[in-house]
């Protein structure tokens, strides 16, 4: 017997005490992984080198929806230093940098009836990283660590809905 589910695209049961979201996790699967190193001339200057540099950590996502589906890419490029110097570096004269371009292609459920389609965008480019991170962040540990250079670990991102909005002061009252 086949166990439904939001794979096989059957209802969910519900769990008691539990709300279920109604966008359900269809598939996910590595769709690219890309690995360079590159090297920063020591002659450019501490602001030069700072621009020569890409960024530490980069998220993007791009969306695809369809009637009761989306397809969503989620990308990570981060970037790193091995913290043993390479003689090629010393003999260019430079410093290595590593990047790592980590996608990830996941495809989601939902039904149109119980969330609007402008809803289902705008989880896609709010929530699904929180569904997609933990794929992408098992395999930059793996690589990394696999590969020879110290573990690298993703960081954690706060999901925005497990904090209370912060309090706001009332502005005194004016008389008139």
């Amino acid at each position: 017997m086949a166990d439904a589910g939001p794979a096989s695209g059957a209802p969910v049961a519900k769990v008691a005490g539990l709300n279920l979201h109604p966008i359900k996790l269809h598939f996910a699967h590595i769709s690219k992984v890309a690995f360079e190193a590159k090297e920063i001339p020591e002659s450019l200057s501490e602001g030069e080198r700072a621009k020569a540099i890409p960024g530490y950590l980069r998220f993007g996502v791009k969306s695809n929806l369809g009637e009761g589906q989306a397809t969503i890419v989620s990308t990570v490029l981060c970037l790193f230093q091995d913290d043993q110097e390479s003689e090629s570096a010393e003999v260019r004269g430079g410093k290595d940098y590593y990047t790592l371009e980590v996608a990830v292609t996941a495809g989601f459920l939902f039904d149109p009836q119980e969330i609007s389609k402008e809803e289902v965008q705008e989880w896609c480019h709010k929530g699904s990283i929180f569904v997609v991170l933990p794929f992408i962040r098992s395999v930059v540990a793996n690589l990394t660590r696999e590969s020879g250079f110290p573990l690298f670990l993703l960081p954690l991102l706060e999901v925005p809905t497990f904090r209370p909005p912060p309090a706001t002061k009332e502005p005194p009252a004016q008389e008139g």
